[in-house]
């Protein structure tokens, strides 16, 4: 059995690859991988057609899908993964991280020129005017094509797997849960220096990931005002546009001009993108993780605290109760005013945190990366029998 393994494995930014390069080292033990990387580029759709020539030379399509990964020119308005998935004659097993019902739409970033902010600017406001259309006549006709298409379709959630029957109610799809990651497995380098400049006995709580509008940083900078200064905020990640740093109305600005405004500066700290090799030094760094989402999102910080057996205080969603009924032991709060009565209460009785962390521990060993690929492997012989 020869599985084309088309991920974005090779793309190290924010985590976005990690999940492809780690269940590759367990597929690979367990059958013959041959990769098809994938990447953020505008291609042609020559490039996405020669692609499928040498997939189609394999038994099955392991598949890892993103808008971001199919854009072909005309971008940002131009998919080629329907053609893509058309044109694959072998089974295809579709794995969706984020299947959406709605166009997401983001402000305009900065950009290096005139030209290219007037660019960026009627972009945005295209996809404004176009959005109530797109999202009622496009979306439901775009979503039943790349939902029925597979073989088989794996999401990490069942308010996924709803999402994509609504769509396309005769997709086959399986409810894969996100993998909580081996962090044995990354290797740091050596003497690093500190990723943070915290002094040591700080609390140090993190948030993991892009930054981004879903996250509700202010809110949990508003939870840091009411704590004693030992507490600090490390956000590990960075803007997903160019230079989005540098504009105050992009979430990053917003964030770091309220942290000015109430004299927060010196307690949060913000790493920009980092390498896989990064993440030891921000787990050890970390006291207990936060998850500050306002929307349901399959999110990592949620899994590598339960890697590293750190707790984990996350936004109430559909994902965070569906994981907890799954045992995954996070303690879940309606909002950032929640904040500072655990964390405070966890440092004066550990045992606060202590059954969250426990149950993470066995969540970790019941949806390892190796029991993913097992089952994995189990859904290919099924689809070649």
């Amino acid at each position: 059995m020869r599985v084309a393994y088309c991920t974005p494995m090779g793309v190290e930014r924010d985590g976005i690859g990690a999940y492809s390069r780690e269940l590759y080292v367990h597929l690979s033990q367990l059958c013959e991988l041959e990769p098809f990387p994938l990447d953020n580029e505008v291609h042609g759709r020559r490039h996405f057609r020669e692609m499928v020539r040498a997939i189609n030379r394999c038994d099955l399509l392991h598949l890892e899908h993103s808008s971001n990964y199919f854009k072909v020119p005309l971008y940002p308005y131009r998919d080629g993964y329907p053609d893509f998935l058309r044109r694959v004659r072998i089974p295809r097993v579709a794995v969706y991280h984020e299947p959406v019902d709605h166009v997401p739409i983001y402000p305009p970033h900065l950009a290096n020129t005139r030209a290219e902010r007037w660019v960026n600017t009627v972009k945005y406001v295209g996809k404004r005017l176009l959005r109530p259309v797109i999202d009622r006549y496009l979306i439901p006709r775009y979503n039943a094509a790349i939902f029925s298409r597979p073989e088989r379709v794996v999401v990490h959630s069942g308010f996924h797997a709803d999402l994509v029957r609504r769509f396309a109610p005769g997709a086959h799809v399986t409810v894969s849960p996100l993998p909580v990651p081996d962090m044995t497995r990354i290797e740091g380098p050596a003497n690093a220096e500190p990723i943070h400049p915290f002094a040591e006995g700080d609390r140090v709580m993190t948030i993991l990931g892009f930054v981004e509008s879903r996250k509700d940083y202010i809110g949990v900078l508003r939870a840091l005002t009411l704590l004693p200064a030992r507490f600090k905020l490390l956000v590990a990640g960075g803007c997903p546009f160019a230079r989005e740093a540098e504009s105050p109305a992009s979430t990053y600005g917003k964030m770091m001009r309220f942290a000015k405004e109430n004299g927060l500066r010196d307690r949060v700290h913000v790493t920009g993108f980092f390498p896989d090799s990064a993440l030891p030094r921000i787990v050890a760094a970390t006291n207990v993780f936060l998850v500050p989402f306002l929307v349901n999102h399959c999110s990592a910080s949620i899994t590598t605290g339960a890697a590293s057996s750190l707790p984990v205080i996350a936004y109430r969603t559909m994902l965070t109760g569906e994981m907890n009924r799954n045992g995954a032991g996070i303690i879940e709060v309606s909002g950032w005013e929640e904040i500072p009565g655990i964390v405070l209460a966890a440092e004066k009785d550990p045992s606060v945190y202590g059954e969250s962390v426990g149950m993470g521990e066995r969540y970790r060993e019941k949806h390892s990366y190796h029991a993913t690929a097992v089952r994995f492997v189990e859904l290919y012989r099924e689809l070649l029998a």
